[in-house]
Parts: structure tokens; sequence; C-alpha cells
């Protein structure tokens, strides 16, 4: 069975209900967690001088995978008769993905990574602050190594005395503070890991392929909005992989456009583009499933 688009789903709105509120108390109470206001992005600014900026190769990419994507396959009756007899409630779905997409991912959702990565971060920040923690990390990193691999080893077998019913209540409790303590070493270091993958790999890989164009908002702020943008579209793209590995890369690709054009444009000119788009390749796919079924 076919998956649906999340956008037909009301889990999907429910969500983003949920995540808004969420968001709007938490910006009340800890307003500098996140660095932006929460409609800041709430506009619709065009201007010919930012136009002549446009990331042509973000914007061409995706319409020519779909095209190849369509003329070098055929797709099967019972599909094509799908599209075509449906082609009003694709529509109608293409234009509310263009609406709420960019609502949730370029906006709600963004801005919720970034508060998930700015608790991680103070995690990172406490964790590495603990005496203990703060003396390993400071070692060179192979030694931090072996000291986990022997602290691992040490906890599991800390953990089994913790858990012997048979063995002494005091030597158990010594046992699970014990088995406490190195799992929150493992944890910092896990944290400290994933933050070292964005900064050092994903947030500057996402920005050569961006031709620098997303550059003020991946490496302008701390590394928890870069982080956030690039997991967002992740999702995003994720959320189309049922059209399959083009359909995937290429919601990816599209993306990391329609971030582009939030930031310089405004959400209300990202939704225009985002709902023209899906409707356009709507009509594409309708009258080549005309064609394939006319032959």
């Amino acid at each position: 069975m076919k998956k649906e688009a999340a956008v037909d789903s009301p889990e999907f709105y429910v969500k983003l209900v949920i995540l808004a509120i969420v968001l709007l108390t938490v910006k009340h109470f800890w307003p500098d967690l996140i660095p932006f206001k929460e409609f800041e992005l709430l506009f619709l600014d065009f201007s010919f001088e930012k136009l002549a900026t446009i990331p042509w190769p973000l914007l061409l990419v995706t319409p020519v995978l779909f095209i190849i994507a369509r003329l070098t396959t055929t797709s099967s009756r019972l599909n094509n008769l799908d599209i075509v007899y449906n082609i009003k409630t694709k529509l109608w779905t293409a234009f509310k993905a263009g609406i709420f997409e960019e609502i949730s991912f370029r906006w709600i959702g963004f801005y919720y990574l970034i508060l998930g990565f700015s608790l991680d971060n103070l995690l990172i920040n406490w964790l590495s602050s603990l005496g203990y923690i703060e003396a390993i990390l400071s070692l060179p990193w192979w030694v931090i190594c072996i000291i986990i691999l022997a602290g691992n080893f040490c906890g599991f077998i800390a953990l089994a005395f913790a858990r012997d019913e048979d063995t002494n209540s005091l030597v158990r409790l010594i046992a699970l503070g014990l088995a406490g303590v190195i799992f929150l070493l493992d944890f910092t270091v896990l944290l400290i890991l994933i933050k070292t993958w964005y900064i050092a790999l994903v947030i500057p890989f996402v920005n050569f392929i961006t031709l620098d164009k997303l550059s003020p908002q991946l490496l302008g702020y701390s590394w928890v909005v870069g982080a956030a943008l690039v997991s967002s579209n992740w999702t995003f793209g994720k959320g189309h992989a049922y059209q399959g590995p083009i359909g995937w890369i290429d919601a990816w690709i599209f993306g990391l456009f329609m971030f582009w054009a939030a930031f310089n444009f405004g959400l209300f000119a990202a939704i225009i583009v985002h709902a023209c788009y899906n409707i356009i390749l709507c009509v594409v796919a309708y009258l080549d499933a005309r064609h394939e079924l006319a032959n």
C-alpha cells in the first residue's frame, strides 16, 4: 500500500499545533534559547537585488531530476490511472503541502530543533564541567578511548553486581553508582561526537553544496542553528521517501532552496514557490500519465 503524504494525515496538524504551543511557551520564559523572534520569518519581501543572488543549481536540480525520472521510467497502468482519475485530490495535496510543509519544516520544526540542540549544548557544557569528566576530556583522544573501553567493561561488571539480588545491598549500591558514573561519561562523549559530526562535517558540507548561500544561517550563529537547519531539511527529505530515492533527493535539495527563499524573501514567498512548484510537478505527472495510457 502506497504511503500517503504527511499533510493528508490529521496527526501532522496535531503535532504542528503541539510544537507551536511548546515553542511559544519556551520563547516566553527562555527567549534566548532560540536566536530568532517567534514570527521573524513571517514576511514577504521581494527585490530584484536579492533575486539576482538566487542559487540556480539548487533551483534547477530538483525539476531536472523529476523530469528525468518521469521520462526514463514507465509507470504501471494502475499508477497512471490513479494519477489521471485522482488529479484533483493530488493537486489539493500539492497545494496543502506547499503551505504546511513550509510552516512545519522552515519555521516551527526548524525552531523546535534549535531548541533541542540548544538543550544538547547545555547538557554538554554541564556534563563536561563535572570534575572527573572534565579531567578525562582534557587527555589525548587515544587515552580517552582506552578509558572509555575500560570503563564500560567495568561498568558492565558493576551492573551485573547491581542486578544480582544475592549480592550485599551496600555492594549493589556502590556498583550501581559506578555504572551511573560511567554512563554519564558515555553520554557526554556521545553528545560531543554528535556536535563534532555537525560542526566538522555536515554543516560545512551543506554550506559547500549550497554555494555559501546559507552561510549566514549555517555558520553565522552557534552550531545549534546550523544543525537544526540541516536536521529539519533531512526530515523534510525523509518525509518524501515514499516517492522513491529520486523523490527523497529531490525534496532534500529543494528544501535547502526553500530555506534560502524563506530567509531572503520570507516564509510567505517560500509557501508560494513551494505550492506552485508542487502543482507544476502534478501537472507534468498528469500529462505524462495521459501520454503513457494513450500509448
